[in-house]
Protein backbone atom coordinates (compact mmCIF):
# COMPACT_ATOMS: atom_id res chain seq x y z
CA UNK A 1 0.00 0.00 0.00
CA UNK A 2 1.12 3.39 -0.69
CA UNK A 3 1.12 6.47 1.53
CA UNK A 4 0.86 9.80 0.50
CA UNK A 5 3.15 12.64 1.87
CA UNK A 6 2.12 16.00 1.42
CA UNK A 7 3.82 18.89 2.05
CA UNK A 8 2.94 22.20 1.99
CA UNK A 9 4.32 25.66 1.87
CA UNK A 10 2.83 29.10 2.40
CA UNK A 11 4.19 32.29 0.98
CA UNK A 12 4.21 35.48 1.59
CA UNK A 13 1.69 37.67 0.60
CA UNK A 14 0.93 41.49 0.34
CA UNK A 15 -1.01 44.19 -1.44
CA UNK A 16 0.89 45.55 -4.31
CA UNK A 17 1.28 49.16 -3.02
CA UNK A 18 1.92 47.52 0.55
CA UNK A 19 5.04 45.63 -0.46
CA UNK A 20 6.36 48.22 -3.31
CA UNK A 21 6.23 50.48 -0.05
CA UNK A 22 8.18 48.92 2.56
CA UNK A 23 10.50 47.71 -0.59
CA UNK A 24 11.79 44.40 1.13
CA UNK A 25 14.78 42.55 0.24
CA UNK A 26 14.26 39.34 -0.74
CA UNK A 27 16.11 36.56 0.82
CA UNK A 28 17.74 34.78 -2.00
CA UNK A 29 15.29 32.19 -3.58
CA UNK A 30 12.00 33.98 -1.66
CA UNK A 31 9.04 33.82 -3.40
CA UNK A 32 6.49 36.82 -2.79
CA UNK A 33 3.01 37.25 -4.39
CA UNK A 34 0.78 40.53 -4.53
CA UNK A 35 -2.65 39.33 -3.33
CA UNK A 36 -4.08 41.67 -5.40
CA UNK A 37 -2.57 41.29 -8.46
CA UNK A 38 -1.34 37.84 -8.33
CA UNK A 39 2.40 38.49 -9.56
CA UNK A 40 4.66 37.83 -7.79
CA UNK A 41 8.70 37.99 -7.53
CA UNK A 42 11.68 35.60 -6.12
CA UNK A 43 14.73 37.24 -4.24
CA UNK A 44 18.35 36.78 -4.60
CA UNK A 45 19.36 38.12 -1.94
CA UNK A 46 20.88 42.10 -3.30
CA UNK A 47 18.16 43.65 -4.47
CA UNK A 48 15.19 44.81 -2.84
CA UNK A 49 11.04 44.29 -4.17
CA UNK A 50 11.00 47.57 -6.42
CA UNK A 51 14.32 46.25 -8.20
CA UNK A 52 13.47 42.85 -8.90
CA UNK A 53 11.69 41.84 -11.79
CA UNK A 54 8.03 40.00 -11.96
CA UNK A 55 8.03 36.47 -12.45
CA UNK A 56 6.70 35.30 -15.35
CA UNK A 57 4.65 32.01 -14.69
CA UNK A 58 3.44 31.43 -18.06
CA UNK A 59 0.30 31.80 -17.69
CA UNK A 60 -2.26 35.18 -17.64
CA UNK A 61 -6.32 35.28 -17.95
CA UNK A 62 -8.23 36.68 -20.76
CA UNK A 63 -11.85 38.06 -20.37
CA UNK A 64 -14.69 36.80 -21.52
CA UNK A 65 -14.82 39.01 -24.66
CA UNK A 66 -11.49 37.89 -25.29
CA UNK A 67 -12.35 34.14 -25.27
CA UNK A 68 -15.59 34.42 -26.86
CA UNK A 69 -13.12 36.26 -29.51
CA UNK A 70 -10.73 33.70 -29.98
CA UNK A 71 -13.83 30.83 -30.13
CA UNK A 72 -15.67 33.03 -32.77
CA UNK A 73 -11.71 33.23 -34.78
CA UNK A 74 -11.54 29.39 -34.69
CA UNK A 75 -14.58 28.30 -35.22
CA UNK A 76 -16.80 31.20 -36.92
CA UNK A 77 -19.77 32.93 -34.72
CA UNK A 78 -21.48 35.94 -34.42
CA UNK A 79 -19.77 37.38 -31.32
CA UNK A 80 -21.13 35.19 -28.51
CA UNK A 81 -18.70 32.27 -28.61
CA UNK A 82 -20.56 29.94 -29.85
CA UNK A 83 -19.16 29.41 -33.63
CA UNK A 84 -21.89 28.11 -36.14
CA UNK A 85 -19.98 25.27 -37.42
CA UNK A 86 -22.53 21.86 -37.83
CA UNK A 87 -21.46 19.15 -36.47
CA UNK A 88 -19.58 16.91 -39.21
CA UNK A 89 -18.67 19.59 -40.67
CA UNK A 90 -15.18 20.62 -41.41
CA UNK A 91 -16.09 24.35 -42.06
CA UNK A 92 -14.42 27.26 -39.69
CA UNK A 93 -11.86 24.61 -38.01
CA UNK A 94 -8.26 26.63 -37.35
CA UNK A 95 -5.06 24.99 -38.28
CA UNK A 96 -2.47 24.72 -34.91
CA UNK A 97 -0.56 27.39 -36.93
CA UNK A 98 -3.70 29.55 -36.80
CA UNK A 99 -4.60 28.02 -33.03
CA UNK A 100 -1.30 29.19 -32.01
CA UNK A 101 -1.33 32.72 -33.13
CA UNK A 102 -4.64 33.59 -31.96
CA UNK A 103 -3.59 32.31 -28.14
CA UNK A 104 -0.42 33.82 -28.83
CA UNK A 105 -2.52 37.49 -29.33
CA UNK A 106 -4.54 36.94 -26.50
CA UNK A 107 -2.01 35.50 -23.92
CA UNK A 108 1.49 36.93 -25.64
CA UNK A 109 4.04 35.23 -27.60
CA UNK A 110 5.96 32.19 -25.97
Amino acid sequence: MRTLNVQRIQHTTGLAVDLAQKDLLLLDGEIIFESDTGKGKLGDGIHTWNELKYLNLGFETASDDEVDDMLDDVFGGDGDGGGNTQPGSDHGVASDDEIDDMLDDVFGDN
